[in-house]
């Protein structure tokens, strides 16, 4: 029975991992005045999950679930005073949990190279749903999204949350143009040698401003003051070693080493992701603009939406 089955959160990490069954029997979203349904988060999460599913499914598209992560710092046990002394946080029933902000993603289609394959990624946060998708690296826990396709239902670019749906199924038809598009850029970004000290300081000294900025104003980074000290020392490491910090394809791979599970914010991951991305391709525009002018067909930023 349900009531009989526990959950127990990590305590070697920030975020957990739960499946989707269990995540089914966890308690519903709730708006202030009771209601289940949110303008910014109209459903819940698995059914979300359910619905991505589903477009997969009807348009016979290979896909995987990936693993579920919940933000502990956001997981909540919905019990009385006089539970509470029953149930411990190892010992409380998966029906009393309330799990307020998680991330997951979906592996699509057939992998166009061995190190990556194309996600739709989804995210759930107190402001609502975030939904992106682009390429994902096999490495680890690894939870980046490379692609500029990212939507949400909150914030200054909201979108409804049954256009969202929409656009992911629009997605899921221009599939493998998407991913070709994806794929020529990272092909040229591999051919990018990053061997000038230089250029590498210049890279790290805009991102540091970055992150500085957004710790004390509001401009958007790619990482925090702190996440920027271990990239450079993973920076100078490889410039120490081999004189290189390897292709540009490797220091976009460095960065998103950074957005882990229980290593960052998962109401940010995504968002961080697309920084990373849009940073790089704002550097070196010419990539993108020379996959464009080979094939003009490969727009892939979506007008869609």
């Amino acid at each position: 029975m349900t009531k009989d089955i526990t959950f127990t959160l990590s305590k070697d990490s920030k975020a957990s991992e739960i499946s989707l069954d269990l995540l089914r029997e966890s308690q519903f979203i709730r708006t202030p005045t009771g209601n289940r349904s949110h303008i910014t988060r109209p459903v819940q999460s698995w059914e979300m999950i359910d619905e991505v599913h589903g477009i997969l499914s009807e348009r016979g598209i290979s896909h995987e679930l990936n693993q579920i992560w919940v933000q502990n710092s956001e997981a909540q046990q919905v019990i009385t005073r006089e539970e509470r002394e029953r149930f411990s946080v190892e010992g409380t029933p998966i029906n009393r949990w309330l799990f307020n902000q998680l991330v997951t993603k979906f592996s699509v289609g057939d992998a166009l190279s061995d190190e990556y394959r194309s996600s739709i990624a989804i995210s759930f946060n107190k402001n609502g749903i975030a939904v992106a998708f682009g390429e994902n690296v096999h490495v680890c826990q690894n939870m980046s999204i490379f692609g500029n396709n990212l939507m949400t239902t909150y914030g200054a670019s909201k979108i409804p949350y049954d256009k969202m749906i929409e656009v992911v199924n629009h997605w899921m038809e221009k599939l493998p143009q998407k991913q070709q598009y994806n794929h020529r850029i990272i092909n040229a970004m591999k051919g990018v040698e990053i061997n000038d000290p230089k250029m590498v300081y210049e890279i790290v000294g805009k991102l540091y401003t970055q992150s500085v900025r957004q710790a004390y104003g509001n401009q958007s980074s790619p990482f925090t003051i702190g996440q920027m000290s271990s990239l450079v020392r993973e920076l100078d490491r490889q410039m120490q070693v081999d004189s290189t910090v390897g292709t540009l394809w490797d220091v976009y791979n460095m960065g998103t080493n950074l957005y882990k599970p229980g290593e960052v914010d998962l109401a940010n991951i995504y968002h961080l992701s697309k920084f990373w991305h849009d940073f790089l391709a704002e550097e070196f525009l010419e990539i993108k603009d020379a996959v464009l002018v080979e094939d003009p067909e490969l727009a892939a930023p979506d007008e869609f939406i």
